[in-house]
């Protein structure tokens, strides 16, 4: 999660890292360009992040329900 908000950070034009990493900027070229490492594979990773970024959703139909147990509930 920490390097799903790094690259998601919003920088002074107001594209985000992973925007600049998407269209192979200079920018990301040199912010990739790592000893020791592949630009592809750390592109190709970090692009990942995007595929899997989903909205949060919930079904109105869940309910808590609370069952009476002893002295106290149980959530079921």
């Amino acid at each position: 999660m920490v390097i799903e908000n790094f690259v998601r950070i919003k920088l002074a034009d107001g594209a985000s890292l992973l925007d600049y990493i998407e269209n192979e900027t200079d920018l990301a070229k040199s912010l990739l360009s790592i000893v020791g490492q592949d630009y592809n594979t750390l592109r190709t990773n970090l692009l990942t992040i995007k595929a899997q970024h989903k909205e949060p959703s919930t079904s109105s139909k869940i309910k808590q329900v609370y069952f009476p147990i002893d002295d106290g509930y149980h959530l079921l």
